[in-house]
C-alpha cells in the first residue's frame, strides 16, 4: 500500500493515530511492558481489568499468543451463557485488546501499515500462525454505529453483543487450561466425543440440552451458509471465519455447546493468508 486512496483516508488516519499513541506508551519512561487498547466508543464490564490482569502472565509467557481480546464476534445473547469462559482464537478480536512492548518493538512496530491496521493483523504472514485470548461473553461493548462498522452490521450484529455483568472469581481461574497444549488436547477430545449433526435443520428440529454437539463444514461457502442460517458472524478473513481456533467455531446453542468445524481435526499449518485451505 505505497499510494494512499483518497476514499480510504480516514482508514489511514486511524492506523496512524493507533502507531502515534502506541509508540508513546512503549517510549515513555515508565518502560510499560503492555498495553491494553479502547476504542473511545467502548463500554467496559465491571470485572474488564480483573479478566486482563489475571490473563496477562499468559501472554507474556507463552509465544504462541500475540493478544488478549475482551471481544467476541459471536458474543450476541443467544451464542454465550458461560461468564467465566475463556477460548483461544485464530481470528483477532480487537475491541479492547492487550498486547506486549515485546510484539510491538520487535513484529508489529516496525513494520505497522499505512491503513486497514485491524485486517493486516489477521493476515497470515503477521500472524504466523498465533492466536489470541477472548472470553465467551465480552467485556467490551460498542455504542458507536459509524466508522469502522456500517450501520447495517451494527444493527444485526454488535448491537447484540452481551457485556457480562457476573462477578467472576478471576483469582482463583486456572489460567494453565489455556496453555496450547492443554488447550488444544482437551478442544479436540471435546469435538471428537460430540454429537454429530447433519445440517443445520437437524440441528432446529431436534430437541437437546446441555450436550457438545459438532457440525461440520467442508468450504467456506458451507460454513457462511451456517452461519447464516444460524444467525452469526458471516464472515472470513485471511481464511479464518470470526472466533475460529484450529478450523472451530463455538459457540452456545439452547443450553447446548456447538462446535462447526472442518473435517478435519489435524493441527492447522498455516501458509500465506488460507490456513484452512477453504
Amino acid at each position: 500500500m505505497t499510494d494512499k486512496n483518497p476514499n480510504f483516508l480516514s482508514y489511514y488516519a486511524i492506523a496512524q493515530h493507533y502507531k502515534f499513541g502506541i509508540d508513546s506508551v512503549f517510549k515513555a519512561d515508565e518502560k510499560y511492558d503492555r498495553i491494553i487498547i479502547l476504542e473511545e466508543d467502548l463500554q467496559v464490564s465491571n470485572d474488564f481489568f480483573d479478566y486482563f490482569g489475571k490473563l496477562s502472565p499468559l501472554l507474556d509467557r507463552d509465544s504462541s499468543l500475540f493478544c488478549i481480546s475482551a471481544w467476541n464476534d459471536n458474543g450476541m445473547s443467544d451464542f454465550v451463557q458461560d461468564s467465566p469462559k475463556v477460548y483461544r482464537s485464530d481470528f483477532f478480536p480487537g475491541l479492547g485488546w492487550m498486547m506486549t512492548r515485546k510484539l510491538w518493538e520487535e513484529d508489529f512496530g516496525p513494520k505497522w501499515p499505512l491503513g486497514f491496521w485491524d485486517d493486516w493483523i489477521r493476515e497470515g504472514q503477521n500472524r504466523r500462525g498465533r492466536a489470541c485470548i477472548r472470553p465467551e461473553i465480552s467485556r467490551t461493548f460498542t455504542f458507536g454505529s459509524v466508522g469502522g462498522a456500517s450501520s447495517n452490521q451494527f444493527s444485526n450484529f454488535l448491537s447484540r453483543i452481551k457485556l457480562n455483568s457476573e462477578k467472576v472469581d478471576w483469582e482463583h481461574f486456572d489460567i494453565n487450561s489455556l496453555r496450547k497444549s492443554n488447550y488444544d488436547r482437551n478442544l479436540i477430545q471435546e469435538v471428537n466425543s460430540a454429537t454429530l449433526v447433519n445440517s443445520v435443520a437437524e440441528l432446529l428440529n431436534k430437541e437437546r440440552r446441555n450436550e457438545n454437539i459438532r457440525l461440520i463444514y467442508s468450504n467456506s461457502e458451507e460454513y457462511l451458509d451456517i452461519a447464516r442460517q444460524l444467525g452469526i458472524m458471516d464472515d472470513i478473513k485471511s481464511g479464518v471465519p470470526r472466533g475460529a481456533y484450529l478450523g472451530i467455531v463455538t459457540v452456545k446453542w439452547r443450553s447446548n455447546t456447538l462446535h462447526i468445524t472442518t473435517k478435519s481435526l489435524k493441527p492447522v499449518t498455516y501458509r500465506n493468508s488460507s490456513p484452512y485451505k477453504l
